[in-house]
């Protein structure tokens, strides 16, 4: 099964359809090694999708840095799949666990590569989870397809959690029988923010 549209397909030079977005970029600019490290270092993110009324829609998820692309597992039919197919473009938002050492957020935009990724390091480390089933919307993030000078890091909370042996089995099981699958996502610019401290934001 191929994730992304013809569109989203098209690689990390490919244009963004319909003139949206200023001078159909994404903000930031290329990664950094910094960047790449903190990728690296952090797995929490938010897998920010177009939805089908052309807003953002939020996905917690587990991300892991690999190869030069970041994956995510999730059910091969679930709504975020359907939304890739229709638009590759995403926008990640990857925040770290300990947010009183590291106050710092990485948004990074890019494309859904074709095809599925490897299932082979996800598992051998790693809870591989999705943090949660449900979707949500953070607030304050910036959608793949707009740019502006003022962006504003997402006020989410963080708590520390250890995933149960048996999910992490039921994950693994279900990644080898293919009703979830992995998504890859090319990055093609990053933008570091600092996190507002939010009244429920517990380090």
């Amino acid at each position: 099964m191929t994730v992304p549209t013809e569109d989203a397909a098209a690689g990390p030079g490919a244009g963004l359809p319909d003139g949206r977005g200023r001078d159909g970029q994404s903000p930031g600019a290329g990664l950094t090694d910094e960047q790449r490290r903190f990728l690296a270092a952090h797995t929490r993110g938010f897998l920010i999708v177009t939805g089908a009324d052309g807003g953002p829609i939020g996905y917690p998820m587990t991300v892991r840095w690999c190869d030069g692309t970041l994956e995510f597992n999730t059910y091969r039919r679930s709504a975020k799949v359907t939304h890739l197919r229709r638009d590759g473009r995403v926008c990640v938002v990857v925040v770290p666990r300990d947010r009183a050492a590291d106050r710092r957020v990485l948004s990074v935009w890019g494309r859904v590569q074709p095809g599925e990724g490897s299932i082979e390091h996800w598992m051998h480390d790693g809870d591989g989870t999705d943090p949660t089933p449900s979707p949500s919307t953070p607030p304050q993030t910036t959608p793949p397809h707009v740019t502006s000078p003022h962006v504003t890091a997402p006020q989410v909370t963080t708590p520390h959690v250890t995933t149960p042996p048996h999910v992490v089995s039921r994950v693994r099981e279900r990644l080898l029988d293919g009703r979830r699958i992995i998504i890859r996502v090319s990055p093609l610019t990053a933008l570091f923010m600092n996190a507002a401290q939010g009244a429920d934001d517990v380090g």
